[in-house]
């Protein structure tokens, strides 16, 4: 059985990791949203600036407990995830944006989850504590950027093809979220 305190040392690397993918994710939406113009979706730009100062807050949280972080050491670090490349910076619509940040989100939970496991099978009940809280904060804003984008998306496409049926971001935010109610057993697991 492996102690406590061998596993220390990989929930350091794994919320340093952490910090790195929040402290990226801020500023490549702090610059999307200098760069791009969301002046017609209010609602965007909000949840964006929400999702930035997330990023940063957790950001600080880590480096607090970690203490052996530094800022600027974490923002020189890429994250090593594979989506470093993918910045919104890059890219020309504001649902573009969106689909970012809400990956990023993602992959944060499945990050801090891991985390969280980790850090309560070491009984590091302060890191297991902030995993926990910092994906508390980001749930509700997965649900929220889930929300958001039909309409968003469908309001992107008609500055470029015109008027779209009315109902048609009712239709597909209805229908996506009916999807993310789905009662169905998951999948066991090995």
């Amino acid at each position: 059985m492996t102690s406590t305190s061998t596993i220390q040392p990989t929930l350091q690397i794994l919320a340093r990791r952490i910090a790195c993918i929040e402290l990226f994710t801020t500023q490549a939406i702090t610059d999307a949203l200098r760069t791009l113009s969301f002046t017609n979706h209010p609602v965007t730009a909000e949840l964006l600036s929400d999702l930035a100062q997330l990023h940063t807050r957790h950001a600080g949280a880590l480096a607090r407990h970690l203490s052996v972080l530094e800022e600027e050491e974490m923002l020189s670090a890429e994250p090593s995830d594979g989506l470093e490349n993918n910045r919104p910076a890059t890219m020309a619509e504001a649902d573009e944006v969106l689909i970012w940040a809400y990956t990023r989100l993602n992959l944060l939970a499945a990050h801090y989850t891991r985390l969280h496991a980790l850090a309560g099978a070491a009984h590091d009940k302060t890191t297991a504590e902030i995993a926990l809280d910092h994906l508390r904060a980001i749930t509700p804003r997965i649900m929220a950027c889930s929300q958001a984008l039909p309409r968003l998306a469908v309001r992107v496409a008609e500055t470029r093809l015109g008027e779209l049926p009315a109902d048609a971001a009712d239709a597909a935010l209805e229908a996506t979220q009916a999807a993310w109610k789905n009662n169905l057993e998951p999948p066991a697991t090995s």
